[in-house]
């Protein structure tokens, strides 16, 4: 029996053609779903400047920047992960030598103890303390992304009022009286974690 090698070839070229198409239109595909994603967090971001009253917000490197009750709140897409985070900026470190509060926000990090979900973090480009939380793109719209934002926004107060006790401890009692400012702000002073 002949091997029909003109034959062989054509199959051959029938499925390196179906497999080049098959991976090109996966490709295309991912191409569109990030797209879509890419465009549904825009959509998302005017939908909630439109109900802030603000129109036409620029979102720049997927980030968009709002002012909610004189408070500056940044929110951010993950695109590879889907994940919107919602970021608010807490204040500078008490002094350059911050041996207390910054050990402090990790404790309060711990099980979300002293966050209610959401993560202290300090900025590595400006070194101010800073308090985000993601939340899946998927099923946002405006008024559960304005839900989220209000929480950030007051657990953002909440931190900042913290930062603030303990700065004036700090100063006017000394480092002893600061950190038992924020042990008692991050226990909720019962001796357990506090929920924000």
């Amino acid at each position: 029996m002949a091997l029909d090698i003109n034959g062989y070839n054509v199959a051959f070229k029938a499925f390196t053609e179906f497999a080049t198409t098959s991976v090109e239109a996966g490709q295309s595909k991912a191409s569109r779903a990030r797209r879509n994603i890419k465009m549904e967090f825009n959509e998302l971001i005017q939908a909630f400047a439109a109900s802030l009253g603000v129109a036409g917000v620029e979102i720049e490197g997927g980030a968009a920047a709002f002012e909610v009750d004189g408070m500056k709140v940044n929110i951010f897409h993950e695109e590879p992960a889907g994940m919107v985070m919602v970021y608010g900026e807490i204040g500078e470190p008490p002094s350059e030598d911050d041996r207390s509060f910054g050990p402090a926000m990790l404790k309060a990090n711990h099980l979300f103890g002293g966050t209610g979900g959401a993560t202290l973090c300090q900025d590595p480009e400006t070194g101010a303390y800073a308090i985000f939380q993601a939340f899946p793109l998927a099923g946002l719209d405006a008024e559960s992304l304005a839900a989220q934002v209000a929480r950030i926004v007051d657990k953002t107060e909440h931190w900042r009022n913290i930062l603030n006790a303990f700065q004036v401890a700090e100063r006017e009692k000394g480092s002893a009286a600061a950190e038992e400012v924020l042990l008692d702000a991050i226990h909720g002073g019962t001796g357990g974690f506090m929920r924000v």
